[in-house]
């Protein structure tokens, strides 16, 4: 791996982006639905991604639940906001929720809170990865209905590939959960899978160089510190605890090969389904593969919870202008 150079940042520059991750930002849009929407919760997620597939889960448990969503500039804005509300003093806290990652650095040391909703995976993007979204996405998208042998096959064939790309981005998790463990900061994570491995229907190849040693550190983890953390990490599960936007980018590129094989049908995998021109593309967004996915654990105690309080409310004023 690489370390950061010793250029100096552009002041400016950091300044802005500061300004966008400051708590300040959302609080202040936090007033404005408050003196429009005041009898709502208000729903705070990571970002646009988040509260797309929350937006599918919500539905899903709670159809009735009117929320207003506000999506923050990733993780650390949204924990900056929480600490705000936890300080205020003029009780703004009440009716907002703040809807985080666990990632591998879960809380970042706060207590948990009844407002306060983690995953228990790695993040949103684990639970839409899987092999029974992958049905889902052949059943309706790939149109292999009727056909539950060939997606069998299909499916058995995409876990062997996707343990194979796990095993590739092993390293490069470990290098990130011992920098989250050790605080240490992280920059250039690749964002394209081809920085990450090479990915075909057949094979997945590690990319060159490999993945785990293009990320640049703000400093060098020890071999005492790597040996530290090892036995930990050893033990998460591949597909709920590894970074979840590194499995979102592998499944988006195979589904994209096996939606093209579905309709050239050039290898075995796809030779017996019947012939077809064109295939939905709606699989490839977050929020459609969250409408069919598994629903994060403890959310739905979370929502009802939320809905009993707001169903309350109106009953709760009546209540007390009657006895006014």
């Amino acid at each position: 791996m690489t370390t950061f150079s010793e250029e100096e940042k552009d002041p400016q520059l950091e300044a802005m982006k500061d300004s966008l991750n400051s708590s300040s930002v959302l609080k202040i849009a936090i007033l404005t639905i408050r003196s429009q929407l005041d009898e709502i919760p208000i729903f705070v997620f990571e970002g646009p991604d988040d509260k797309a597939a929350y937006s599918q889960w919500i539905r899903r448990i709670s159809p009735g639940l009117a929320y207003e969503p506000l999506p923050a500039n990733g993780k650390d804005q949204a924990l900056k906001l929480w600490d705000s509300l936890i300080k205020d003093k003029d009780g703004l806290i009440v009716g907002i929720y703040v809807f985080v990652d666990r990632d591998f650095d879960d809380l970042k040391g706060r207590s948990p809170h009844q407002n306060l909703f983690m995953t228990q995976r790695y993040a949103v993007e684990n639970y839409v990865v899987c092999p029974y979204v992958l049905d889902e996405i052949l059943k309706d998208e790939l149109h292999c209905h009727a056909q539950p042998n060939l997606r069998r096959d299909v499916v058995n064939h995409f876990s062997q590939a996707y343990a194979s790309y796990l095993e590739i981005v092993k390293e490069l998790n470990f290098t990130i959960y011992c920098a989250r463990k050790l605080k240490i900061t992280i920059d250039s994570l690749p964002k394209k899978i081809s920085k990450i491995a090479a990915v075909n229907l057949d094979s997945v190849l590690p990319a060159t160089p490999p993945c785990d040693t293009i990320i640049e550190l703000e400093r060098e983890i020890t071999i005492d510190e790597s040996a530290e953390h090892r036995a930990v990490f050893d033990v998460l599960d591949p597909s709920l605890r590894y970074r979840g936007k590194f499995l979102l980018l592998f499944f988006s590129k195979w589904i994209e090969l096996l939606a093209s094989e579905r309709i050239h049908q050039k290898t075995p995998l796809m030779k017996t389904a019947r012939t077809i021109t064109k295939v939905g593309a709606s699989s490839f967004s977050i929020g459609s593969l969250a409408s069919r996915s598994s629903i994060p654990e403890g959310l739905e105690i979370f929502l009802n919870r939320i809905q009993s309080d707001f169903s309350q409310k109106p009953l709760l004023a009546e209540a007390d202008t009657t006895t006014m």
